[in-house]
């Protein structure tokens, strides 16, 4: 039986806003299993950002229960919560929000960094992830010295620097081509291949059919039924040209 590693029951959020109380998410019910690739969509102000963020443990719920891994998220010391953070999840962003003075090996080195991790298993494993990317022969550059597509590949890297159960993508293609934001996808296909468990905000529903799933959030409420499930377009072997291009991205 596939596990849930998400489980989300009557979740709200709302936030106290010139004396009167503003409801953000309502009545959120979600459940995302283990090695599942789901989107999340809805216009700007539906509050799919507010419901990452809580899900990516940066925010609490007003009420309800948020379930990670088996864990009452809601019940979470802080520094449990950094904990949870830290080792079970990683995070891509669609400004890639890398530190511009660091080289792409320093950026994927700084999760494993706050992790505890020995200077010397740091680099071996940012070494291999940037690999893993196909970026080895960007290792000492900086972030302008990358392309767009180089810079979210060093953001994937960093965000499976200390092996996450869970990706939250925000997002990740938004700043990139068509095309460079195709291969993002194709890398996303692959991490699920490897047990990797993925949700990610999109405007572009494209993009969001490459998921298993659809959830569509309007005015706080899920309004597209949970269990819709959508056509992932095929993924076929990469090309020898398409090889070489990752490389140059």
């Amino acid at each position: 039986m596939v596990q849930k590693i998400i489980d989300i029951i009557d979740l709200q959020k709302s936030f106290k806003f010139s004396g009167n109380r503003l409801s953000i998410l309502r009545n959120i019910n979600l459940s995302v299993h283990t090695g599942e690739f789901l989107a999340i969509m809805g216009p700007s102000g539906s509050g799919k950002s507010t419901l990452m963020n809580i899900i990516g443990l940066m925010d609490r719920p007003s009420s309800g229960s948020y379930q990670l891994l088996g864990h009452e998220a809601g019940n979470l010391l802080e520094e449990e919560r950094c904990q949870l953070r830290n080792q079970k999840m990683g995070f891509v962003f669609q400004s890639f929000n890398l530190l511009p003075r660091f080289s792409a090996q320093r950026n994927v080195e700084i999760p494993m960094l706050y992790g505890g991790l020995a200077p010397v298993e740091r680099k071996r494993r940012a070494r291999e992830l940037l690999e893993r990317v196909g970026l080895s022969h960007r290792l000492h550059h900086r972030p302008i010295e990358l392309s767009g597509g180089e810079r979210q590949r060093v953001g994937i890297a960093r965000a499976l620097a200390n092996q996450p159960s869970v990706i939250l993508a925000d997002e990740p293609t938004g700043n990139l081509d068509q095309r460079t934001g195709r291969e993002i996808l194709h890398l996303f296909r692959e991490l699920l291949e490897e047990g990797k468990t993925i949700l990610m905000v999109t405007h572009d529903l494209d993009v969001a059919k490459w998921a298993d799933r659809i959830v569509t959030i309007q005015d706080g409420s899920i309004v597209a039924p949970e269990e819709s499930v959508v056509v992932i377009p095929k993924i076929e072997s990469r090309t020898s040209q398409e090889q070489q291009r990752l490389h140059s991205l």
